[in-house]
């Protein structure tokens, strides 16, 4: 069955992945914008003025939408401006549906760091998840990833593999000691698919990450047996980082340091998935197996 669905976030690299992986399915899809993104062929475009929450208004009432998934947000950033992607237009989007008087199904888009929250970014995540909560919304779910990856992404995974690619050495921040899960962002379509589907439990947060946590030594090391090339990777202490990279950030606002990303590294134990298995068909594939379908 297909269904008509609004994925906010649209130009970045999560929600195109959607977008691709939604279409491909025959769902028709409505993509909010703002003026400044690059758009591409496919969805049906809205653009987003001064007036964010009226022009959202304006497209439920022209079309009504089976179900939103809402992924955009920010991670990096000054604190206000963060605070305004994450939950500024989480608020925009609940008070556009109410003006239009619709209660499409809501799917969002939150992080693990939502799950103790770390930082500005997840409190951020996890009072934009207590929004949708308190929506009265007929249907909703949020699912908390770990750290996404794939192809379209310019960051992240994707700064490593150019560094496997291009750099005479790698430095490693946090040496050996820092574990992520990365999640294939496949895998998190699938989970996004299953909902839309409507399996789940209504109002449930669910976490969606890789299957095991990962050294970043060991990912790199992934990375280069798969492109063929070995460059030293140098371990850099995560303790003095931190505070520099802060203050990098402070006199070189324009370069756009990920500094929320730096601040949220930290030995935690393992994410489970297990409810997502169990409920939405969700099968995340190993980061040998992700990195050999991403390259």
């Amino acid at each position: 069955m297909a269904f008509r669905l609004m994925i906010t976030g649209a130009t970045g690299f999560a929600g195109r992945a959607l977008i691709e992986h939604f279409e491909a399915r025959g769902h028709r899809i409505v993509a909010p914008y703002r003026r400044t993104a690059a758009t591409f062929p496919g969805p049906e475009w809205v653009e987003l003025g001064l007036d964010v929450e009226q022009d959202l208004a304006n497209a439920f009432m022209r079309n009504k939408v089976d179900a939103i998934i809402h992924t955009a947000g920010r991670i990096n950033g000054k604190p206000q401006e963060v605070i305004a992607a994450n939950e500024g237009f989480c608020d925009h989007l609940l008070r556009a549906l109410a003006r239009a008087g619709q209660k499409p199904a809501l799917y969002f888009l939150s992080s693990v760091s939502a799950i103790e929250p770390s930082g500005i970014y997840g409190q951020s995540k996890r009072n934009a998840e207590k929004m949708i909560a308190q929506a009265g919304l007929p249907r909703w779910a949020v699912l908390r990833a770990s750290l996404i990856y794939g192809p379209l992404d310019t960051k992240n995974v994707a700064m490593l593999i150019r560094a496997a690619r291009h750099w005479p050495l790698i430095p490693v921040v946090g040496g050996k000691k820092i574990k992520l899960q990365p999640l294939y962002v496949g895998d998190l379509a699938d989970a996004f698919q299953g909902l839309v589907e409507g399996k789940g439990t209504n109002g449930a947060i669910y976490t969606v990450s890789g299957p095991r946590q990962e050294r970043l030594t060991d990912m790199i090391h992934i990375i280069q047996d798969r492109i063929g090339r070995h460059v030293p990777v140098i371990p850099v202490p995560l303790a003095p980082l931190r505070p520099l990279i802060v203050s990098a950030d402070r006199l070189f606002p324009f370069l756009n340091l990920p500094v929320q990303q730096i601040k949220a590294l930290h030995d935690h134990p393992m994410y489970r998935s297990d409810e997502a298995q169990r409920d939405l068909d969700f099968h995340p594939r190993s980061f040998a197996e992700g990195i050999a379908q991403y390259l």
